[in-house]
């Protein structure tokens, strides 16, 4: 469970994935399996690229240490990205704004409240900019899911699983998180690379369950799955999909494989 969600003392009841057409006919229907990318794939370029994220202050070395510091530090970077862009994988869904369904004024009777109408993410996800309305919104049972993907990466010796809202924060975007620089001048390349880890386990949050405010309108909860393994990850979503809608402008043409497709869910 998420120590985001444990802090809010609140969790969803249902996620929404927002997906193309052809992504969900071709592939997330008929393999009944959702993939779980690697960072380098997602769209934002705080993930999918490298920055500067690590902070080396306070260290004080001599001269002949600071050159051996700068290959060091050459060789941080080159593991820190691709441990991040290669060993972290994530899963995102859409959440309902926090006032569906609260009772607030006004509330019930905002559609766009629920996550499966965003409309940014419906033209976000169109196939074509003449066709804004024409992709799938996936919406899971959030309980079923979390127990699928704790069932799927039980072996806590291969795998490190998070999950939790995105903050969308402008002032903390941009932090430099410490790094253990304690005897790093001896480490050899494998401590060197088992201490790049450590430090993505303790900062997930700020690295990974962070972004800026231009994304807020996605809603995002993910999961967060790192494995050596320099592939995807997936899991099955047979028994846990429980609805697929289609936009305004879904082709009428696909609606019988959809119908066979849907059917041959449990």
């Amino acid at each position: 469970m998420s120590k985001l969600w444990k802090e809010n003392n609140t969790m969803p009841d249902e996620l929404f994935h927002y997906t193309k057409a052809q992504t969900a006919l071709e592939h997330i229907l008929v393999d009944k399996t959702r993939k779980i990318s690697q960072l380098q794939f997602t769209n934002d370029p705080k993930e999918s690229k490298e920055l500067h994220f690590m902070s080396f202050t306070g260290l004080t070395l001599s001269p002949s240490e600071g050159s051996s510091f700068k290959m060091i530090h050459k060789k941080l970077r080159a593991v820190a990205r691709r441990i991040k862009l290669k060993e972290w994988k994530v899963l995102c869904f859409s959440q309902n704004h926090a006032d569906f369904g609260s009772g607030k004024a006004l509330a019930d009777f905002n559609p766009f409240l629920s996550g499966k109408y965003y409309p940014a993410m419906w033209a976000h996800y169109a196939s074509t900019p003449s066709r804004p309305h024409d992709g799938v919104c996936l919406r899971f049972n959030y309980h079923k899911l979390q127990n699928r993907i704790s069932e799927t990466f039980k072996d806590k010796g291969k795998y490190f699983v998070e999950e939790g809202a995105v903050e969308y924060n402008n002032l903390k975007f941009f932090s430099y998180l410490p790094f253990n620089l304690e005897r790093i001048l001896e480490l050899n390349e494998l401590e060197i690379e088992d201490r790049v880890r450590e430090y993505f386990f303790t900062n997930y949050k700020e690295i990974f369950l962070l972004k800026s405010k231009d994304w807020a309108n996605q809603l995002e909860y993910r999961w967060l799955v790192h494995s050596r393994n320099d592939s995807p990850e997936y899991i099955s979503i047979d028994g846990v999909l429980e609805e697929v809608l289609v936009g305004e402008e879904f082709p009428s043409v696909y609606d019988p494989s959809l119908a066979a497709l849907c059917a041959a869910l449990s």
